[in-house]
């Protein structure tokens, strides 16, 4: 996928929907550079884009995809347990010291995935550049260090030089983690992509409800396609979530059912010519070819079985 002569190709982890944006190609054709090279990545972008899903892609597609994919965050706990997550610790036990294993170590041969890593604290930072430059895996409180192979990629919320600034962040951890950064665009930013990402969605709760819904119709779908959903992906299958629990079964989903900061959305966001018959059928028409390339790019998809539960067509817009 995505390869061109010389290059890498660059296996999709699953769940992760490209579809036709300028921005999310770059940022997929961006992260398809990164697969060999044997360099720090940056994914730098909003909560809720993908990063992880990114992440798991370059993961996937480099030469320690048969690794471990290790998922540690820097946020929401304190200075000492996010040292032990992610170095590990050595505790005193009964019969003598107790090493706990940190995501580190247990990342040795793989991939470990740094995230908000802006939000590491100061006095672990040093230990974190420690690491890069020497590869050592030190756990705290111990005097023992291990060597490991870890591929590290980290996410924060934008360029890394902000919080430098700030005296938040170490210049040189910021350089190291920098070393290739890519910027992951957020829902608003790729709006040609929303109609397969609200397909691909209500696919999925239908399968997992059981539901069949016939589609939606193109009113309906006109409006989730203008909001911008500030909770990027997670808002938007809340969203769709909810349509589907309340479209009664074997119906479409309609514009009586969105919520309201999305009907405002459409009225606040559309011209009058917007809103024509011929957009409308454009919306669809560019939603099923996006939906075809989609299926086109994933090799495997050929070999899975159709969901028969859900009801839901991949073309069923109405």
């Amino acid at each position: 996928m995505f390869g061109l002569p010389g290059e890498s190709d660059l296996t999709l982890a699953p769940g992760l929907v490209v579809g036709e944006s300028r921005a999310m190609k770059r940022a997929i054709e961006q992260l398809r550079v990164a697969v060999d090279p044997p360099v720090n990545v940056l994914l730098r972008g909003e909560p809720g884009i993908s990063k992880e899903l990114l992440a798991r892609s370059l993961h996937l597609s480099g030469p320690r995809r048969d690794g471990p994919f290790v998922v540690a965050s820097c946020l929401g706990a304190k200075p000492f347990q996010i040292e032990a997550d992610l170095f590990g610790a050595e505790l005193e036990g009964k019969s003598g010291p107790v090493v706990r294993e940190g995501k580190l170590l247990a990342a040795d041969g793989g991939t470990l995935l740094l995230e908000d890593v802006e939000h590491l604290p100061f006095e672990l930072q040093d230990r974190l550049v420690r690491f890069l430059r020497s590869g050592e895996v030190e756990p705290a409180e111990s005097r023992r260090s291990r060597k490991v192979s870890v591929r590290l990629i980290a996410s924060s919320l934008g360029p890394l030089e902000t919080w430098v600034a700030r005296d938040q962040l170490r210049i040189d951890l910021a350089y190291q983690l920098s070393q290739y950064a890519i910027d992951v665009p957020a829902l608003r930013d790729r709006r040609e992509d929303l109609p397969l990402l609200i397909q691909a969605t209500v696919n999925r709760c239908c399968h997992e409800t059981g539901k069949r819904v016939q589609g939606i119709t193109v009113k309906a779908l006109e409006a989730l396609a203008v909001y911008d959903y500030p909770g990027n992906l997670p808002e938007l299958e809340n969203v769709v979530r909810r349509l589907v629990y309340l479209c009664p079964n074997g119906k479409p989903i309609d514009e009586s059912m969105l919520p309201e900061e999305v009907r405002l959305a459409k009225i606040r966001g559309l011209r009058p010519e917007q809103s024509s018959e011929l957009n409308l059928e454009r919306l669809v028409a560019d939603c099923e070819r996006a939906a075809i390339r989609e299926a086109l790019r994933r090799p495997t998809a050929t070999n899975q079985k159709p969901h028969a539960s859900s009801g839901c067509r991949a073309t069923g817009w109405r």
